[in-house]
Parts: structure tokens; C-alpha cells; sequence
């Protein structure tokens, strides 16, 4: 369970400090929650924390669980499939930046997901391809540019190992159909 201490709405927290400055959206407030990244809270802003926090709490995504020296915020299993719906709405905005000059590097990625896991193969599929990548075989693509930082949160998003999803740096041979697909 996801734990978060605070003392106070709005006041100096200890430990993670479940409290939100810059979040736009209780959507950002509960995917901060889940991955532990929220800042510390000013006065400036406590009322809306605590507008946050009473929102959250209304629809069930979070629980306060009060101990001798604190509060803590605490996830539901709602919250966090809700986390886990605004961090794959995110991973699936992500786009690849392009820098001036290509390198004259492929970016392999290659994963093997178990046919049981179909769903989650379709899905990763799915992503990799919204990324910009090519399809080179099923279940091998490939990016010019430098793509292993977001391929690896959809590997951690997805629960994968190193065994089921690679990517390497290299020759694919033969590559003017893929220059010309990517306008290199």
C-alpha cells in the first residue's frame, strides 16, 4: 500500500510529502502520490491541497490514516488504478525528441511477451508504435533516435523484465526504405 506522511494539510510534512504545488489536476495529484514525487506544500497553496485531498477522498482514491505523529495519505485500490490510468495517459503522449543531426544509429527494440499475456503484448505494441517506431518484425521495431528512456517506463509500466523486452543500438543492413520512412 502507498503511504505518504504529512503533518498537517498544507503545513510541514515529514517523510514523502503528500502535498501538491504546480499539479493541475487531482489526475496529476494522484499520479504524484503513486511514484512518491510530490513536493512539500506552502501555505500558499494549502487550500487547494486540501481541496485536492477532499476531492481524492470523495471518490474513494485515497485514505487518511492518522497516527501518533501524523497523517498519512494513503492509496486505494481505486486510486491506484486511477494512478495507473493517468501514468499510461501519459506515457502515451510521450513523443521522441529529434535532434539536428542523426547519428546513423538504430534503436532495436525487441521484446517477447507470452502469448497469455496478449493483451499486454498488443498493448506495448500499441505504445511502442505511437513512440515512432517502425515496424522491423512483429516483435522487433525500431527508432533513429535515442528511445530507450521511454521504452524502459512502458517495461516498468507493464511489469516486464530485461529478458522479455530489449533495446540495442545497431546495423539493421539494408536501411533506405527506413531512411526514407523517417526523412533522414
Amino acid at each position: 500500500m502507498s503511504t505518504h506522511h504529512f503533518r498537517k494539510f498544507g503545513g510541514k510534512g515529514v517523510g514523502h510529502q503528500a502535498m501538491m504545488e504546480g499539479f493541475a489536476t487531482a489526475g496529476d495529484f494522484l499520479l504524484a502520490l503513486s511514484v512518491s514525487a510530490l513536493p512539500a506544500a506552502t501555505k500558499k497553496n494549502s487550500k487547494a491541497v486540501q481541496k485536492m485531498i477532499s476531492y481524492l477522498r470523495k471518490h474513494g482514491y485515497v485514505l487518511i490514516k492518522d497516527s501518533a505523529s501524523n497523517r498519512c495519505l494513503v492509496l486505494t485500490p481505486q486510486g491506484k488504478k486511477r494512478a495507473r490510468y493517468y501514468a499510461m495517459k501519459r506515457i502515451s503522449a510521450r513523443v521522441i525528441a529529434r535532434p539536428k543531426h542523426w547519428d546513423g544509429k538504430w534503436r532495436i527494440i525487441m521484446f517477447d511477451i507470452a502469448t497469455e499475456e496478449r493483451t499486454k503484448r498488443n498493448a506495448f505494441r500499441s505504445l511502442i508504435q505511437r513512440l515512432g517506431a517502425a515496424m522491423l518484425q512483429k516483435s522487433v521495431w525500431i527508432h533513429p533516435f535515442d528511445c530507450a528512456r521511454e521504452v524502459e517506463e512502458l517495461k516498468s509500466f507493464f511489469g516486464l523484465s530485461s529478458r522479455q523486452v530489449r533495446v540495442i543500438v545497431g546495423d539493421i543492413g539494408d536501411d533506405r526504405e527506413f531512411r526514407k520512412l523517417f526523412k533522414l
